[in-house]
């Protein structure tokens, strides 16, 4: 039955998370549709176009350089939590998680290799008396310390603990860092610049 619930508070969470997107969608079409009115289309000369061959790929992301699935798996793995992998081509990543009757901590590195990650996303949700603040300090702080290039990870590790029950941001080194709140969650999202 508590395994359930958790389910269900879970997918609550995800669904009040994710809402908040829906507007942001809304408002970047209109905006697509009003650039899309506005403009008129370009003509290039034959020197200006570069074809773009079949065998190169193509790809704009940025990655959270120095910083492998195993520096986060690894060191959680040897404080007891569960490891799960989803390891295919296109989408993969190492999640660690650790459930009790009054928290529940999950922590996931997001890559295209284990050497290339591009996106850390730690979760603490919280079903106890205790505040959130309380309940998930200390494991953020921790996720938040992992290093990178460029990486600092004492200032990282204040940082989270000081804002901890804040929806805030901040950018250390070559990473973004954004945490979001609310009654029963907090998350902790590192992304690279």
């Amino acid at each position: 039955m508590k395994k359930i619930l958790n389910i269900v508070l879970f997918i609550i969470l995800l669904m009040f998370f994710y809402s908040g997107c829906d507007s942001g969608k809304k408002r970047l079409q209109e905006k697509k549709t009003e650039t899309t009115q506005k403009t008129e289309p370009v003509q290039l000369k034959k020197s200006e176009y570069k074809p773009i061959k079949k065998t190169e790929k193509v790809t704009n992301k940025k990655y959270l350089q120095g910083m492998t699935a195993a520096d986060l798996h690894g060191n959680l793995t040897n404080r007891s939590f569960k490891l799960e992998k989803k390891l295919s081509g296109d989408f993969n990543y190492w999640r660690c998680t650790q459930k009790t009757s009054t928290y529940e901590y999950e922590a996931t590195a997001y890559g295209d290799g284990p050497w290339k990650i591009y996106k850390v996303e730690a979760v603490v949700l919280n079903f106890s008396v205790q505040s959130n603040k309380k309940v998930g300090r200390d494991f953020l702080a921790y996720i938040a310390s992992i290093p990178y290039d460029g990486s600092e990870p004492r200032k990282a590790n204040e940082w989270v603990k000081a804002n901890v029950g804040k929806a805030t941001s901040i950018v250390i080194g070559n990473a973004k860092f954004e945490l979001f709140v609310n009654d029963l969650s907090i998350i902790l999202e590192i992304t690279p610049l």
